[in-house]
């Protein structure tokens, strides 16, 4: 199980790196139809920037779970230490170049995204593969995993007026229903 999952989860990094990139142009495409906000960047804030990281992670971990024979404990505990790693990744290490040089780069960011999520394909492969999770750590990432999804679509219709959430572009926050 253990070389099957490593080799899942190095897939993973490319098909979550081209899938977030196409889904930073979905909400765009769309018309800006407010449903596929749900999933893809509703705008250019760094909040709205880790759905491409989670949604694509998320469909990508379904497909795994799905095709992986046997059992798979820890599965769900890793999934939720990985997608949780990618946007703390992309955050803290985005703020910290923009700290440090005043301005960000579109280059260093696609780099960044793509650290982002082979980082967290392999730290949730290696607590998936090392926990031994029971039962509750299982369903802690079930959780975990739930409730970063819920955030996603909260925060996309109603964001708190905090940096993290403010589209750089326009200033604006998230969209607005109605």
């Amino acid at each position: 199980m253990r070389k099957a999952l490593l080799a899942w989860d190095l897939v993973g990094i490319p098909v979550i790196f081209l899938s977030g990139g196409l889904l930073h142009f979905v909400f765009a495409w769309s018309g800006n139809r407010t449903w596929v906000g749900v999933i893809a960047p509703v705008n250019e804030s760094v909040w709205e920037h880790f759905k491409m990281a989670f949604w694509p992670g998320l469909s990508f971990a379904l497909a795994e779970y799905a095709s992986l024979r046997g059992p798979r404990p820890g599965f769900w505990a890793g999934k939720a230490a990985g997608l949780a790693a990618m946007p703390a990744i992309i955050g803290i290490i985005f703020y910290a170049c923009t700290a440090m040089t005043g301005r960000h780069f579109l280059w260093v960011d696609i780099l960044l995204f793509l650290a982002a999520v082979a980082a967290g394909q392999l730290a949730g492969w290696r607590v998936a593969v090392r926990s031994g999770a029971g039962r509750r750590a299982e369903a802690a990432g079930i959780l975990v995993l739930a409730v970063l999804g819920a955030l996603f679509v909260l925060f996309t219709f109603h964001p708190p007026e905090w940096p993290i959430f403010r589209d750089a572009a326009t200033g604006s926050y998230g969209i607005r229903v109605g």
